[in-house]
């Protein structure tokens, strides 16, 4: 049997779009004279539809795309995700062949934790599904279906299935594809079957998708596997034959077969008659990523599709000579090209000579679009206005934080005048220490490097592997930040006089503190105040409760 993993980067609520992503791979799947070719979860729709799925016309547009598909689908067999409304709404599968929907599989398992919702939206599905091709009995799943250790994957396996198949928008995170591998070879082991993994690929608002598809035999060994953030279409061939041949050697399944006393009756649905005599291809087995290339190549997928699924032609970063903005311009010069990319200095009296330097020599190394506006009368507006609220006041970081919001308003005025995207410079650790005041009231700006630890986003800056047409140069605040120490673990910069914002000011004398946990962030003590922690209540019993 030849199967075909199409994984694609669906656009959530594109219905024509998505239906012609689906038809190309489809055709392509057809010249390569695939039996079997199986696309994502809710490749119609795009994963996550949510509230979209509340809109009866947009669940009968969606199936109405499905059952179109299914006339193109002659000679091949198609596993097509789309939601399906038969007297409830079900995350489904549509097998589609000889020109129709022959049979519909609902899926079991529902997700309801992280970033997933589905209970909100779909109803569980109970039955299950047997295909037969040629002889072969192909059982199809969805995403959690499973990673979920007994049923329906076994309740396939000793109904006969010699494959499984499993439809899949799984969302990463570092090292995600080892960890999904690990489970589908268990899986493969323990019901003897083979496993397809078919998963989406892209950037959907906060999740992104990262591909790498797999193919593992009966006994858990890799067979074909997708790239890493890309668009493929993998091609392999399979010998079915092998699981029965495993199954007659590991009597481990007959030993579940007597322990459920009834086994589980799936009629099989026939879908389609194997090809002709065909020269075996070779199946792609992708390199796998390591951890840093990971994240950037998964940071700079994440901000194309952010701006381009969202309609932005443009964007703009503030750049102030440090690492944090020159990853983040960097990233974005990647991602988008430097055509797309405006890259804004804003000094300040605080600015030094070669902060101001750097910020340039960025961008003309980035090849991207460069303006330096001084903010210095503007500032001196601000401590105007507040002169008489602030007079027999020390200077402090009061004064040094205005700039950070002057600069966020000047960066929203060019993203509100010419429609440029702000992408936000801030990082993780930043923001844990509260120091990046411009998080609490970001106006929608793309945060995809604000997701990433400070070290982290040094290491990709000064690591990244030279690839592509584009070149960038390793000069300027990349890697002078390095040679002069700024990198070095436990060194600090001096905070006074320094540009950068920060948000609290220890007063003279105070002791130092443990941070606070994550989640919690500190606020100045009053007089007036006491903290609810601190206030005596009263014991209450909790008997009869």
């Amino acid at each position: 049997m030849r199967l075909a993993l199409a994984q694609i980067n669906t656009v959530v609520g594109d219905l024509d779009g998505n239906a012609e992503r689906i038809g190309r791979r489809l055709a392509e799947a057809k010249e390569q004279q695939a039996d079997l070719v199986v696309f994502p979860e809710l490749a119609i729709t795009g994963y996550p539809p949510e509230d979209l799925l509340l809109r009866p016309s947009f669940v009968q547009a969606a199936q109405a795309k499905a059952e179109a598909l299914a006339r193109g689908a002659r000679g091949i067999v198609a596993l097509i995700g789309v939601p399906w409304f038969d007297r409830d709404l079900y995350n489904a599968c549509a097998v589609c062949a000889a020109g129709e929907i022959k049979t519909i599989y609902r899926k079991r398992f529902l997700p309801n934790y992280g970033v997933f919702d589905e209970d909100r939206y779909f109803a569980t599905g109970r039955d299950l599904v047997l295909l037969e091709h040629d002889g072969t009995l192909v059982g199809p799943t969805i995403c959690e279906d499973m990673w979920q250790p007994g049923p329906p994957a076994t309740d396939l396996a000793l109904a006969g299935a010699q494959l499984l198949v499993n439809l899949s928008a799984s969302p990463f995170h570092l090292l995600r594809d080892r960890e999904r591998q690990e489970m589908f070879a268990t899986r493969a082991r323990d019901n003897s079957c083979l496993v397809a993994f078919c998963n989406s690929v892209g950037g959907q608002d906060e999740l992104l998708f990262d591909g790498n598809s797999l193919v593992l035999d009966e006994e858990g060994h890799l067979l074909a596997r997708g790239p890493s953030f890309e668009e493929a279409l993998l091609i392999v061939d399979i010998e079915p034959a092998d699981a029965i041949g495993r199954r007659l050697r590991d009597v481990r399944r007959r030993a579940l077969a007597r322990d459920r006393r009834e086994l589980p009756d799936i009629p099989a649905v026939h879908v389609g008659s194997a090809h002709g005599p065909r020269e075996r291809v070779e199946a792609l087995i992708a390199p796998r990523l390591d951890e840093l290339e990971q994240m950037r190549v998964g940071l700079e997928l994440g901000l194309r599709d952010y701006v381009d699924k969202n309609g932005f032609g443009e964007v703009v970063v503030g750049v102030s000579g440090g690492i944090d903005s020159a990853l983040t311009a960097a990233l974005t010069v990647e991602a988008l090209g430097p055509r797309r990319v405006h890259c804004v200095s804003m000094p300040s009296r605080y600015s030094s000579a070669e902060t101001r330097a750097d910020a340039r020599r960025l961008a003309a190394n980035l090849g991207a679009d460069f303006r330096e506006l001084p903010i210095d009368d503007i500032y001196n507006g601000f401590e105007s206005v507040l002169a008489e609220s602030f007079a027999a006041l020390e200077h402090d970081l009061t004064e040094e934080n205005l700039q950070a919001r002057i600069r966020g308003t000047m960066l929203m005025a060019l993203s509100n005048k010419f429609g440029w995207l702000v992408v936000a410079t801030g990082n993780k650790s930043a923001g844990r220490r509260g120091a990046d005041p411009a998080d609490d009231h970001r106006p929608g700006p793309e945060r995809r490097t604000a997701g990433q630890p400070a070290g982290r986003g040094f290491a990709a800056a000064l690591f990244r592997p030279r690839r592509g047409p584009r070149r960038l140069r390793r000069g300027g605040p990349l890697r002078r930040g390095a040679e002069r120490g700024r990198l070095r673990s436990g060194r600090r910069r001096a905070r006074r006089g320094d540009d950068r914002p920060c948000r609290v000011q220890a007063s003279s004398g105070a002791t130092r503190c443990q941070a606070p946990p994550e989640g919690f962030r500190a606020r100045p003590q009053d007089t007036n105040h006491e903290p609810l922690a601190r206030v005596a209540l009263p014991r209450r019993s909790c008997r009869g409760a």
